[in-house]
């Protein structure tokens, strides 16, 4: 959490004085003022005031578009890559769900998959968490694709950052946003999510 001048936690955890601390809170936070000041222990504010109008969770919709594929200036591949490179850093200790949406002509359907996951600090892949002690097919519901237009995953790149990878037999003429819940309390809520979109073959 950052820094508290003033903390009221002790004040909370006394039966006399916890009604008292909590419609303090309730007032702050109705004229704007930002609660998670007052306590050392934001991820906790929710059990107090579950409709918190200063809360950090965002959902940010359609905060990112596909660009046009390029002009081929050789064969592509096999099938059709594009990557989204977010701003989350490997090993952030943040949760967040991504969603994309869209159509893709080059194979007449709609994308529709997203991807969840934990930027552990501890953990060097976003995936294959067996290693980290998770037992097998832990990892096996943080990709999901509801509709046949493309394949998602994701991995870091080699500069350390979320990318969410899409592919597809083609892409010819396909159109996508990029939506993001960053809505964990203690785990990134609110991060301010960024993206570029990236066409190749290989990985960022």
């Amino acid at each position: 959490s950052s820094p508290s001048m003033i903390t009221m936690d002790s004040l909370l955890s006394n039966d006399s004085t916890r009604r008292m601390v909590i419609r303090l809170w309730k007032e702050w936070d109705g004229s704007g003022i930002d609660i998670d000041h007052f306590t050392d222990a934001p991820e906790q504010l929710h059990l107090y005031l579950p409709q918190r109008n200063s809360n950090k969770m965002r959902v940010f919709r359609d905060f990112c578009f596909c660009t046009p594929r390029p002009k081929l200036t050789k064969q592509w591949g096999s099938a059709a890559t594009c990557h989204i490179k977010t701003n989350i850093p490997k090993k952030s200790d943040i949760m967040y769900r991504i969603l994309v949406e869209g159509y893709n002509y080059g194979v007449n359907a709609v994308v529709f998959s997203d991807v969840v996951g934990y930027t552990n600090r501890n953990w060097e892949q976003i995936t294959d968490l067996e290693q980290y002690g998770w037992p097998s097919g832990w990892d096996s519901e943080m990709a999901n694709d509801y509709a046949p237009g493309a394949a998602i995953s994701q991995y870091y790149s080699t500069d350390g950052f979320l990318v969410v990878r899409l592919r597809a037999k083609s892409m010819f003429c396909m159109g996508f946003s990029v939506s993001a819940w960053m809505v964990f309390h203690g785990f990134g809520a609110g991060f301010p999510i960024s993206a570029s979109i990236h066409h190749q073959d290989d990985q960022l």
